[in-house]
């Protein structure tokens, strides 16, 4: 089996507990008393400053009313329902400001590896902690940090990857196509060359980070290596399913 050399980013990380707070937070409240006639926003919608979040019906003889949002943000949340009775100073929703705040529970044993300043990824967005707890909580034994997110991700209890390290720029093959820690197959034409390598960095799934003269795109044999030697010749077989029967056919 073969793979190509890939060239990018890889990273080392843990995944933790973390709970995603508003940093700011704006309640939408009722003016009067009556009748949730219709609301035009759902948890996790922008709302902008001026936009009417909720119709109030105040019966026959009164018009309904618009309720009005003084800020713009992300609604968080909305606590009443189309229908539902509310008198005046009732809270009808809370839109959040700014960016997201992020608890994140860091387990006893990877305290001393993570860092202020450090990155967590959580929901494909980027994170940045700004504070960890020197003593832990008795609790959930574990150390509490604390950091900021960008962008619109729903308050709640989700797990995050804590980023331990990274390397930009680097080339990089499965870790199976490392032979010994130090050669890899480089296939040339129909056979194959013996590369010496230098291990420099293995992220989460199985990637290495190398340094040696094999450039994104080359070809290494990942898988039946040890069988090999240098000058070894080489053959491919495409196995294609036959649409007629979807069983394999050999090319």
């Amino acid at each position: 089996e073969v793979d190509t050399v890939k060239f990018g980013e890889l990273r080392r990380s843990f995944k933790a507990w973390c709970i995603v707070k508003p940093s700011k937070v704006v309640a939408i409240v009722s003016d009067v008393d009556g009748i949730v006639k219709k609301i035009n926003f759902k948890p996790g919608e922008y709302i902008k400053e001026g936009d009417t979040f909720a119709q109030i019906y105040r019966g026959s003889v009164y018009r309904s009313l618009p309720i009005i949002s003084s800020s713009g943000g992300v609604l968080d949340g909305v606590f009443v329902e189309e229908g539902s009775p509310v008198k005046a100073g009732t809270v009808l929703g809370v839109i959040s400001m700014g960016r997201r705040e992020v608890e994140i529970y860091i387990p006893l044993k990877m305290r001393k590896m993570v860092k202020v300043g450090g990155e967590f990824l959580l929901n494909g967005k980027v994170g940045k902690i700004n504070y960890i707890s020197n003593i832990p909580a008795d609790s959930i034994l574990s150390f509490v940090a604390r950091g900021n997110l960008e962008g619109a991700v729903e308050v709640g209890i989700y797990t995050c990857n804590v980023i331990l390290e990274k390397r930009k720029d680097v080339h990089f093959v499965r870790s199976s196509a490392i032979l010994g820690d130090t050669l890899v197959y480089k296939v040339v034409g129909d056979r194959v060359k013996a590369v010496k390598v230098k291990r420099i960095f293995e992220d989460d799934e199985g990637n290495i980070a190398i340094e040696s003269e094999l450039r994104r795109g080359d070809t290494v044999v990942v898988l039946g290596g040890e069988m090999l030697r240098e000058g070894s010749r080489v053959a491919f077989e495409a196995v294609l399913k036959n649409p007629s029967s979807g069983r394999p056919s050999s090319l």
